[in-house]
């Protein structure tokens, strides 16, 4: 559906600036609610490819990328000031022959994947443990027998 608004400019005599009235739900210099985004983003997040999005919801795929671009963003920026868990698992993976290994830290406490990291190395390590939120705060560490988790873990 496609809602046409007619909404007049005002003017403050008193600070001299002009503005318009905002509707709950459409951002500032938005065309569309949040809502609508959102259904975009989880369209595409779910596999619908960008051309299909476009002729389905009859807007360009450039729009459909920097919606999705901008969703990331959000969520990237909710995930990045969380504290470490108190539970943590710690383990690692083959990520690809290129970058080699990742290292996957999980909150044991609520099932979850915290972060992953790419190496396992303590070198590679060192500098994202060091500006971890909240590492002082964790009681129990779960690993593999690995010695290098080990002294990271004492350290």
């Amino acid at each position: 559906m496609v809602l046409h608004l007619a909404v007049p400019k005002y003017h403050c005599t008193q600070c001299n600036r002009y503005f318009r009235h905002r509707f709950a739900g459409i951002g500032p210099r938005r065309r569309a609610t949040e809502a609508y985004r959102l259904e975009v983003f989880e369209a595409h997040e779910g596999g619908v490819s960008q051309r299909k999005l476009s002729i389905t919801y009859q807007i360009g795929s450039a729009t459909v990328e920097r919606w999705y671009q901008s969703f990331v963003k959000q969520r990237v920026s909710e995930l990045s000031g969380r504290a470490c868990p108190q539970v943590l698992g710690i383990d690692e993976h083959f990520f690809t022959r290129k970058q080699g290994y990742a290292t996957t830290l999980v909150d044991l406490k609520n099932h979850k994947v915290f972060d992953v990291v790419l190496g396992r190395s303590e070198a590679s390590l060192r500098s994202y443990l060091k500006r971890l939120p909240g590492r002082e705060s964790v009681r129990v560490i779960v690993m593999d027998l690995s010695e290098t988790y080990r002294r990271m873990a004492q350290k």
